[in-house]
């Protein structure tokens, strides 16, 4: 994928959020890496509060030269509780990390914890995911039908999920939705 796609990606992720992010909100992405989507969504809109975390040390230590914030970096599994309270962010999201490396389970955990961190109301965004059906399996761990979603929704105290194709990704989805 080159950059440009890379970059209409990550739009077309962030524009199907719903609330929108606006001026002044704050974003945090599990499995951040070196920061890529968080680059281009800064340069849509550079009043917002960014962080992030990625299990990579040698990942952090760039995203920390891109940012002019370093300590709203962590370098964790995004399985683990981070280092906030809980309803910090106004948006969570995560640009294929969910699905790259954890299996179904340790999604949900995921999941719990990136819900658990953002505010009532606010909005979440997974990407780079693969039905059982799908055709190119790549990074992907493991499998996920959408009706795995459904069905965990109440669990995670999430709501009003919708599904999309991903734009320049083959068979892959994403959903947003909202904390309860």
């Amino acid at each position: 994928m080159t950059s440009k796609q890379f970059n209409e990606l990550v739009e077309n992720c962030i524009l199907q959020m719903s609330p929108a992010i606006k001026e002044g909100d704050s974003i945090f992405e599990f499995g951040c890496g070196v920061g890529a989507a968080l680059k281009h969504i800064n340069d849509l809109n550079n009043t917002l509060t960014i962080s992030g975390s990625d299990f990579s040390e040698n990942a952090i230590e760039v995203i920390k030269t891109v940012f002019p914030n370093p300590e709203r970096f962590f370098c964790m599994n995004m399985k683990d509780r981070h280092p906030f309270d809980d309803n910090t962010f106004d948006h969570t999201i995560s640009m294929g990390a969910l699905a790259m490396y954890l299996k179904k389970d340790e999604m949900l955990i995921a999941m719990k914890e990136a819900v658990r961190i953002t505010k009532p109301g606010g909005s979440l965004c997974f990407t780079t995911f693969l039905e059982e059906d799908g055709i190119h399996i790549g990074t992907i761990v493991e499998r996920v039908n959408k009706s795995f979603w459904i069905e965990h929704q109440d669990n995670l105290g999430i709501e009003n999920i919708k599904f999309f194709q991903m734009k320049n990704n083959w068979d892959r989805y994403f959903f947003v939705c909202n904390k309860r």
